[in-house]
Parts: C-alpha cells; sequence; structure tokens
C-alpha cells in the first residue's frame, strides 16, 4: 500500500500513510488509489486512520462503487514507452533543494544594457523557481518517486481509452491476474482482492 501513498513532502500529511474505510485499507496520492481488505476488521492495525481526516472523499466512494458494479475484462496488451534517467536528479532518486544563487530565491532577475533596464525576468538558472537542485543527496525527488527514471512530458500510455501516466501503467503491470474497467477520466483496476484506480491524464 506504501507504494500508493503521498510522498513525505506532500501537503496533505494525511495522504501520507493508509487509512481506512469500512473493511478496506486504503491508500492513495490523488493521482492513484489501492484498497486493500483488512485480514481482521474488528482488529485493524492501529496506524489506520479512519478516513481521510474522519470523511470519506466523494471520489474515493465513487470508485468502490464502480468495482462493486463489475464489468471488468482482462487487461489488455500494452505498450510502455522507453524511460530515460531522470533529469532533475540525474538518475540518482534524490535531490537537495537549494535556494538559486543567481537570483537568491527571488526567481526573477534584472538585465540593462546602454538603453534600457529589464526587470522581472524569468530566472533562467531555476526557471523562474527560485531553487536549484543537487542531485544525488537530501529527499526523495519528487519528478521520478526515487526510481531514477522517468518518461518524457505528456507521453501517455491508452488503456481502454484513459490515457495513464506511463509509469502508473508499467506499475498495473506487475499485479497479477489484473483485471480493468473505464470509467470518465480514470481506469479501474481489480488484482486479486485488491483493487483500485489510476486516474487519467489530459491530452
Amino acid at each position: 500500500l506504501e507504494d500508493f501513498c503521498a510522498g513525505p513532502s506532500d501537503v496533505q500529511e494525511c495522504l501520507r500513510r493508509p487509512f481506512r474505510v469500512g473493511d478496506f485499507a486504503v491508500a492513495t496520492d490523488r493521482a492513484r488509489l489501492l484498497a486493500e481488505p483488512i485480514s481482521d476488521p474488528e482488529h485493524p492495525p492501529p496506524h489506520l486512520d479512519d478516513g481521510l481526516k474522519g470523511q470519506v472523499d466523494p471520489v474515493v466512494l465513487g470508485i468502490f462503487a464502480a468495482v462493486e458494479a463489475g464489468g471488468f475484462q482482462p487487461m489488455p496488451d500494452i505498450q510502455i514507452p522507453h524511460a530515460h534517467p531522470c533529469d532533475r536528479c540525474r538518475g540518482t532518486g534524490q535531490r537537495k533543494a537549494e535556494v538559486c544563487p543567481e537570483c537568491e530565491g527571488e526567481g526573477e532577475v534584472e538585465a540593462w544594457n546602454n538603453f534600457n533596464i529589464y526587470r522581472h525576468l524569468d530566472c533562467q538558472t531555476c526557471q523562474g523557481s527560485g531553487k536549484t537542485y543537487q542531485p544525488g543527496t537530501g529527499d526523495q525527488c519528487s519528478k521520478c518517486g526515487g526510481d531514477g527514471r522517468a518518461f518524457t512530458w505528456r507521453e501517455v500510455v491508452d488503456v481502454l481509452g484513459a490515457a495513464l501516466n506511463p509509469k502508473y501503467a508499467e506499475q498495473l503491470l506487475q499485479m497479477p491476474d489484473l483485471e480493468v474497467k473505464a470509467e470518465p477520466n480514470k481506469l479501474i483496476f481489480r488484482s486479486g482482492k485488491r483493487w483500485g484506480a489510476i486516474m487519467g491524464m489530459k491530452v
């Protein structure tokens, strides 16, 4: 379940760990969701919170309903694009944020010549973010999720009309006895007693 939780730097702390919905333990990072039965619902693991901040999101309930409705089919054959080393962490899976030395964290710089002064220009060293990153040290890379690999921007994998992030499609293929069905803007999947959803990308 932990692979489907949000990363340690996510602003929503409640998504960084699994939570309970009825007799299921659920994990989500907003782009993916995975649910599996709690082995002993009368004595659930103590780390499971009851819902998200005590309330279950309607999207989560909608995925539960879609699974119960059935209509699954075997996972079709799909082609995963070739991954390349992540450009943010240089393939190390880790990076440390530092204040940009050129704009000093402002994200903007000034330039001038004999005729004019140009203000509020995006800093090209940090691409306007105010931060640069030192690969190979610090926290898990947010772009590749610590894997060290990434796919080309906007590259998607089509599964029954749902446009999936290639990394998430690759993760699905590792699940045994995989069955899927398409819903608006998402793909619902089932693997044995585990099930969940992958949100589609806008293309």
